[in-house]
């Protein structure tokens, strides 16, 4: 049976917030579909997106797009298609939700991955999209064709260089700042690259909106699947757009009670309690050409791990 007041609290966040199509698809694939195997039905896909007020013909139009883009292939069996990502939609996936599941950087080492973009090495929109990429790996602009960023994964730059053919287009290396600097260096130039203010100003009002939902969801003895399955995709979606946002700096650049924790504990509380019921409305739920949907991958319990 569905909690009343739950209820309320996900139509007033739908009427507040409605969740772009296309993007709330992305979440829903990333976080629900991966880790059972990566395929769907797509008149599962309709079903589980009419949780959040999207029509039949949306989500026809933001498959089609998606398709178009190159983050899906489709597959017909007789009159239903089914979906899957593409390896280039798995690899922005993989990336993007690495960051969401994973407990903020602690510590720093004072290295620094710098990226250059030599001028007239790449055309504008493949140079625009890699930007983007970056930027949304944390890399902040120093200059004209200059990213940096404290830390970072340098295999998983790698990747997203060589995704674009650009091996051989970009510089990337590692640097320090020298002990002479005492770091002084690294906090001015990470004022000047990342508008923090913004940044927290984000999380906070993340955490003033979701926090009455981890009190319904943890009030409520027996959770409706599809309630918990809504409650976790919305905070879910929440948590990435403003994480994605976030170049995740070590704690050492960040002001004093960066708010970023909080809003991590707090999504890591809401798919807790959400967690079971929510698998049991997908199970109820998505198809796949091959039938039931399959049980999850052994990464999934890793998700958010202490």
């Amino acid at each position: 049976m569905k909690n009343r007041r739950l209820q309320d609290w996900v139509n007033a966040r739908l009427r507040a917030e409605p969740p772009r199509a296309k993007s709330l698809l992305v979440t829903i694939w990333g976080d629900a579909i991966v880790p059972h195997g990566g395929e769907a039905a797509l008149s599962s896909i309709i079903d589980l997106a009419a949780c959040f007020g999207a029509s039949d013909r949306l989500v026809r139009t933001s498959i089609f797009r998606l398709t178009r883009d190159g983050w899906l292939v489709g597959a017909r069996d007789g009159r239903r298609s089914y979906y899957k990502l593409t390896a280039d939609g798995r690899r922005k996936v993989d990336h993007a939700y690495r960051r969401i599941y994973s407990p903020p950087a602690p510590s720093w080492d004072g290295n620094w991955l710098i990226a250059i973009i030599p001028p007239n090495t790449m055309m504008d929109k493949p140079r625009d999209n890699l930007r983007r990429e970056l930027g949304w790996e944390g890399f902040g602009i120093l200059g004209p064709g200059l990213f940096a960023r404290p830390g970072g994964d340098r295999d998983t730059v790698t990747d997203i260089i060589k995704s674009f053919r650009a091996t051989d287009k970009v510089v990337v290396f590692n640097a320090k700042e020298l002990p002479e600097g005492k770091g002084a260096g690294a906090r001015d130039l990470v004022r000047e690259c990342w508008n923090l203010n913004a940044m927290a100003n984000s999380y906070r009002t993340f955490v003033r909106q979701y926090t009455p939902a981890l009190k319904l969801l943890s009030e409520t003895a027996d959770l409706d699947p599809e309630q918990a399955f809504t409650s976790r995709i919305l905070v879910l979606h929440a948590f990435r757009r403003v994480l994605l946002k976030d170049p995740q700096l070590p704690s050492a650049l960040l002001p004093q009670g960066w708010p970023g924790l909080a809003a991590y504990e707090l999504t890591r509380e809401i798919y807790r309690v959400s967690r079971e019921a929510s698998e049991q409305y997908l199970q109820n739920t998505v198809e796949t050409q091959r039938g039931p949907f399959p049980v999850e991958d052994a990464s999934f319990k890793k998700r958010f791990a202490k």
